[in-house]
């Protein structure tokens, strides 16, 4: 049974939580701050969903924390939905963020992608594997057991590009080339654009010159 750790100072959130993912067959340990949450740092946690704003610290200090001196995988739930919070969060080593509110089913599903990940089985195709070595390619982490450096993560990208020169140079032209086909399609559009404009621009200019022109004769002949 997966033990998870919920960090979260709105108790109404936190028994919902708790009673929820009990029904779906986890074992649920309730902290409300910081502090309470390192007690539980001592026992089994298989993953932690934490809140970003709490009343004795910062989330991402804990998220940080975690990441570095534990193999515990994290989920930020926030309200907190700018990019720029987003970014931090899964640079600083978290596994996901769910930004509140969320839908129950969804939050569950994102567990488990999240702990089938972590067990070094294949949850979806942003992970390579290689025996007991997966590698996250979206979140730019290695995992063998535990999570592995940002420094292995780059040598083992290295050695994964000099292993795969041609499927590497072959996608990077192929991106290349799609880039380069929706640059022109977009600048041919607009430069039709702005060739119809012109073009109504002169038919007007033109039908209203030559409307003025008869009134001028019109006028001169009275």
């Amino acid at each position: 049974m997966d033990k998870i750790l919920i960090v979260e100072d709105s108790m109404e959130l936190s028994d919902a939580l708790c009673r929820n993912l009990q029904e779906e067959g986890f074992a649920v340990s309730a902290a409300s701050c910081l502090a309470q949450a390192r007690k539980y740092l001592d026992g089994e946690v298989d993953l932690c969903l934490l809140d970003l704003n709490l009343p004795d610290g910062d989330g991402f200090a804990f998220c940080r924390y975690l990441s570095e001196n534990t193999s515990i995988p994290v989920i930020l739930l926030t309200v907190r939905d700018g990019a720029e919070d987003m970014v931090k969060g899964l640079s600083i080593g978290a596994d996901d963020y769910v930004t509140k509110p969320f839908h129950m089913d969804v939050l569950v599903s994102r567990m488990r992608a999240v702990l089938r990940r972590v067990r070094g089985q294949k949850a979806d195709g942003d992970n390579l594997y290689c025996g007991d070595v997966s590698i996250n390619k979206r979140a730019s982490k290695v995992y063998q057991g535990e999570k592995i450096t940002p420094k292995a993560w780059r040598t083992e990208k290295e050695q994964l590009e000099k292993e795969m020169p041609t499927l590497r140079s072959e996608r990077v032209r192929a991106c290349y080339d799609l880039a380069f086909a929706e640059v022109i399609s977009y600048n041919r559009a607009n430069l039709e654009r702005v060739e119809q404009n012109e073009s109504r621009h002169q038919s007007v200019h033109r039908a209203d010159y030559r409307q003025q022109g008869r009134t001028k004769r019109r006028e001169e002949e009275i």
